[in-house]
């Protein structure tokens, strides 16, 4: 059976309330509905997308490093739960894929990124340098 991780975060205090079971939610539903196995949850409460310096995200780094044998997906509730910087997501995309063989899905946009599919990095692309502007 195919494994996961997954990161959540919400950037300020305001966003708190029930952002984090949503994500939770949203991102259970796909794994049961894809049958693949969680291995370990990452969180980041109140730290802002605009540094990759977030306590679980080195976390996340440090165990992906070590275990990603182990890893065939990293789950998100949308691909700027890690950065807003479409050429460092797409970046971290093509070296999760590349490096370590690791897909990251976001749940909610309903996108499995594929640096090596040209359709699926343009909108992978498109997602990340537009997702908030909705």
């Amino acid at each position: 059976m195919k494994k996961a991780i997954r990161y959540l975060r919400f950037s300020d205090r305001k966003q708190s309330n029930g952002s984090i079971e949503r994500q939770e939610l949203y991102t259970s539903q796909w794994l049961r509905n894809n049958e693949v196995d969680l291995v370990d949850t990452f969180i980041d409460r109140g730290y802002s997308v605009k540094t990759f310096d977030r306590p679980d995200f080195i976390k996340l780094q440090e165990f992906i490093a070590k275990h990603h044998k182990k890893v065939d997906y990293l789950i998100v509730d949308q691909l700027d739960s890690f950065s807003r910087n479409a050429s460092e997501a797409m970046g971290y995309v093509k070296k999760l894929q590349k490096t370590y063989n690791i897909q990251i899905v976001s749940v909610t946009e309903g996108i499995t990124f594929d640096y090596d599919t040209p359709r699926q990095f343009l909108q992978g692309w498109v997602t990340a340098a537009f997702g908030r502007r909705r």
